[in-house]
């Protein structure tokens, strides 16, 4: 039976997953990558949608058997698994890839390279800044105001992609504590790794466990995997700003940092530590009021951000984290 009419092919996002194994004597890295396929009807056979691989017809193209790995061309596609998913019409295609002969492996594990890939992760924060260019591809939006120059009482939001970099390697030990101290933490200080040179508080570790202890050539070793988010460093118009461009006025702002407009029902009264509600016309207002990063009323057209650190840090150059992208 032939397959049905096909509508989109596209890979998911997120979904890229490297992995370290212990086999034989040798160590192993295989990957895997889903792409999600959109059909008019139902498919009856799901082995038929192994021969949509190749075909570049409807977006995003499934890899073929023997085809190499984006970022490591010693794996190669070994197996093609389609799925039927919870969803009308919709099926997942699992890519597996394997290196089959890594070469230059050690009898002791912990003495191999990091194992490192990249992905995405998807976010959706606030639109500050119209993205608009020229002709030479300068930015030339404006910022995303309102006709009175103050920002939206529900802000517009984007869904962006950021750099996520997934990280394993063995070692002869584990320590729960160090799981729990670095797991969820950003970097202190300015940061060099993976490659890159990090500024604080933009590089965040998402995942610091291992998936068990094994027993290889009669020692015992876990094997780390690690996962980082990036979110690079942001500039936002703020009138306390001393970064001055066109006449405005920009703070910046660390990746994982919270920037929120400074805006309340109450202000700074008369006497010292003392807030009172903002009277209107009306009598006390009902919608915020911005204010001026002091406790007083924001004049028209100004805004004030102030700043958060949310997450908590560690000293990541103590972490031995690889220098380059090995």
């Amino acid at each position: 039976m032939a397959l049905p009419t096909i509508v989109s092919i596209r890979e998911t996002v997120g979904s890229r997953k490297a992995v370290l194994e212990w086999s034989q004597g040798a160590e192993r890295s295989s990957q895997d990558r889903v792409f999600l396929i959109v059909t008019e009807s139902v498919v009856t056979d799901l082995n038929e949608l192994i021969s949509l691989a190749g075909n570049s017809s409807y977006g995003d193209t499934i890899p073929e058997m023997g085809e190499e790995y984006p970022s490591d061309p010693f794996s190669t596609v070994h197996g093609l698994q389609p799925l039927e998913i919870d969803g009308y019409l919709t099926y997942n295609m699992m890519v597996r890839y394997r290196n089959p002969d890594p070469g230059g492996q050690n009898s002791d594990p912990t003495e191999n390279d990091w194992v490192l890939s990249s992905d995405n992760a998807p976010i959706q924060k606030i639109v500050e800044t119209d993205t608009s260019t020229n002709d030479d591809g300068d930015q030339i939006g404006e910022d995303v105001l309102n006709s009175a120059g103050d920002p939206f009482l529900d802000p517009l939001k984007e869904t962006y992609a950021y750099t996520v970099i997934n990280a394993s390697k063995w070692f002869n030990s584990w320590s729960l504590d160090t799981q729990s101290i670095r797991q969820g933490a950003t970097n202190r200080t300015t940061l060099t790794a993976f490659g890159k040179v990090f500024p604080p508080r933009t590089l965040r570790c998402t995942q610091w466990k291992t998936t068990g202890k094994q027993d290889v050539n009669g020692g015992e070793y876990y094997q780390l995997q690690a996962q980082f988010v990036y979110r690079p460093v942001r500039r936002v118009q703020s009138e306390d700003g001393t970064i001055v461009e066109d006449g405005k006025n920009y703070i910046e702002v660390a990746g994982w940092d919270r920037a929120v407009i400074d805006q309340g029902f109450r202000e700074q009264g008369d006497e010292p530590n003392r807030c009172v509600p903002i009277m209107t016309r009306g009598g006390t207002t009902q919608t915020p009021f911005k204010l001026n990063g002091a406790g007083g009323r924001a004049p028209c057209g100004k805004t004030w951000f102030l700043v958060f650190q949310t997450t908590f840090d560690q000293e990541m150059n103590d972490w031995d984290l690889p220098d380059t992208w090995v």
